[in-house]
């Protein structure tokens, strides 16, 4: 694919990240609050009702510029390659959001003082910051891709010769 035909792609794919975001969002709300219910085998509960009817700015957009830096990363590679390496990154997404939720849930746990020895506390649904987990879980399943990409940049890079003179002529 050329350069221009990459280059015209990735508003394309930036559009329909903010526009898929709508229909992740809540499905990712439900997620994170089965780790934090199964981390803590089931000591947190949920009240309240999900009036949340759009994401916010921040979940849209991380996700928009995600998806961007994800398709630039890849075009680089052959379809297996970016098969496995997007199946790393899912898989680094949805460990690293399970471990955002263990350490946060066990942090409630922990800080509770009007637990009834600690066997249940209860929170509202909008308790959680849902769009922290979101970007820390994209940021850390992004992360190797990107380093092994400014690494191989680094590596690639020409030497600049600093002087004509030659060493070995003292």
């Amino acid at each position: 694919m050329s350069r221009t035909k990459r280059i015209l792609i990735l508003p394309l794919v930036f559009v329909l990240a903010c526009v898929a975001s709508f229909f992740i969002e809540s499905l990712f709300q439900q997620m994170t609050r089965y780790f934090y219910r199964a981390f803590t085998h089931n000591k947190l509960y949920f009240f309240g009702k999900n009036f949340h009817l759009f994401p916010s700015d921040y979940f849209i957009l991380s996700f928009g510029i995600f998806c961007v830096v994800f398709t630039m990363l890849l075009f680089r590679h052959t379809f297996k390659q970016g098969l496995y390496r997007t199946l790393l990154v899912l898989a680094l997404f949805f460990s690293s959001v399970a471990v955002i939720s263990w350490i946060n849930g066990a942090r409630y746990i922990a800080t509770c003082t009007s637990c009834k020895s600690g066997t249940h506390f209860t929170m509202g649904r909008s308790a959680i910051k849902y769009d922290g987990i979101f970007i820390a879980g994209l940021s850390i399943a992004l992360l190797p891709m990107a380093i092994a990409e400014v690494a191989k940049w680094f590596n690639s890079a020409p030497i600049p010769i600093s002087s004509t003179r030659n060493p070995s002529a003292g």
